[in-house]
């Protein structure tokens, strides 16, 4: 199978990539129908995919998504539109463990010149290992009440049973035992997961230890569907496999294409980006009013829905602003903050020094809804972004208010170090804030 990386966003010639044998039309048909079961299963906004003419040459470019996929019998690797070549898949999974607080393991395959690595090769990677140290503390086998009906007991005597039973079957005990048994949701869920990755992870020395880590497992009956639903942390017992299970529930919670019915079709692995800086973003800020002073008693919410405006003429429907996020100081809205997933320069066509008109109006809509003074636009950094945040003032009646644009640096994530200087960064950016509108009877607003 050959091999095409593409960055997210770039153009390509539809030409250059198509295998001998592949009709346009069937290409059409095949990205059309593909982008539609990714728009639905990652709960985009849009299709990912598009073939458009410019002027007489078809041109593909795919938008929102990053990871591996199979298009037109080719394997297709896509790069975000932040970042270097190299280090790409580090990023992409340290935002997935941040987003979804897991805490994934980077270790590199002996032998595995990880240039050559797809993205799904890496999560692969990463859940054999981790499930390797799983398996370290004993198989992942739960305990199961049995009862048995016999003329002796084994285990439990049900007093109560027993004595019922007595009616109709002198001389029958009722008894429970507990046994050890396979068929429990935590090694569901590493099986099915495992199932997935095995079918769709292309590097042999990969595949081959994700193999022997799955055949490690205990083996549970032939058939058994995937599982409906997944423990979010498993018992005490099953410390060890935290983590195989925190990306195996990444894997089946849709952060992939191939679940429930789809999951014998799986075409790739690919994570819708925008959502998932977003999510990174929303809980990057929950660390981060942590930083803040505790007189501050600050927190912080997600999706605080709010009414903007109430129609006065019957039979028409209000407004309604929903940001990403709201900062409370002291019990009471104070800092809208929204993630843009997009390139600072690209915020506004032909000017690289200021948002859109959409996005300031929108937070206009949410600081006038949620009684804000104060709102933060958070992008991935750029250079066009370099220096102090840029700052916008204006008037609400006689007070003034304020909006900030900051970038946070996505695509220099590979430790939980890098991490914590995101938390660090959004708290000095609230502080930032706080102290523009002089909150606190101007009294300077400091880490403490």
């Amino acid at each position: 199978m050959t091999d095409v990386i593409l960055r997210e966003g770039q153009r390509v010639r539809l030409f250059d990539i198509l295998p001998a044998g592949v009709s346009q039309s069937t290409a059409m048909a095949e990205a059309a129908s593909k982008s539609q079961k990714l728009k639905n299963a990652l709960n985009l906004r849009a299709g990912p995919l598009s073939l458009v003419y410019e002027g007489s040459t078809l041109v593909l470019q795919i938008t929102g998504i990053v990871g591996s996929l199979r298009l037109f019998g080719v394997r297709v690797e896509i790069l975000p539109k932040f970042g270097d070549d190299r280090s790409w898949h580090d990023n992409v999974m340290m935002l997935l463990a941040r987003a979804h607080g897991a805490k994934f393991d980077l270790q590199e395959l002996r032998g595995t010149d990880r240039d050559r690595l797809s993205f799904v090769d890496h999560v692969a990677q990463a859940f054999s290992t981790a499930l390797d140290a799983g398996l370290l503390d004993g198989p992942i086998e739960t305990y199961r009440d049995i009862m048995y009906r016999a003329p002796v007991a084994k285990g439990r005597i049900d007093i109560s049973r027993t004595v019922t039973a007595a009616l109709c079957s002198p001389g029958t005990i009722v008894s429970w035992t507990s046994e050890l048994d396979a068929d429990n949701p935590y090694n569901r869920v590493l099986h099915a997961a495992a199932d997935i990755l095995l079918r769709l992870v292309t590097n042999r020395d990969v595949r081959a230890a994700l193999q022997r880590s799955r055949d490690e497992l205990p083996p549970l009956p032939q058939g058994l569907p995937p599982p409906v639903r997944w423990p979010d942390r498993p018992p005490l017992q099953f410390v060890g496999y935290a983590e195989a299970l925190e990306i195996a529930s990444a894997v089946l919670q849709g952060r992939d294409w191939g679940i429930g019915p789809a999951a014998s079709t799986a075409f790739g692995y690919v994570v819708g980006m925008e959502k998932l800086f977003e999510k990174f973003v929303e809980s990057s800020l929950r660390q981060a009013v942590k930083l803040l002073p505790l007189s501050l008693e600050a927190s912080a919410r997600s999706q605080a829905r709010t009414l903007f405006a109430q129609p006065e003429t019957p039979g028409r429907k209000a407004y309604f602003t929903t940001p990403d996020n709201v900062v409370d100081v002291g019990g009471r809205p104070t800092i809208i903050v929204d993630a843009k997933y997009k390139r600072f320069a690209d915020a506004e066509t032909g000017d690289a020094r200021r948002p859109s008109n959409a996005d300031v109006y929108q937070m206009f809509a949410s600081m006038a809804a949620q009684g804000c003074r104060v709102a933060l636009l958070i992008y991935p950094s750029s250079v066009d972004l370099a220096g102090p945040p840029p700052t916008w003032r204006m008037k609400v009646g006689k007070e003034d208010a304020f909006v900030v644009a900051a970038g946070i640096p996505i695509s220099d994530l590979r430790t939980s170090a890098d991490l914590n200087s995101v938390d660090l960064a959004l708290a000095q950016q609230c502080l930032h804030l706080l102290t523009l509108v002089n909150e606190y009877d101007g009294a300077p607003v400091n880490v403490a």
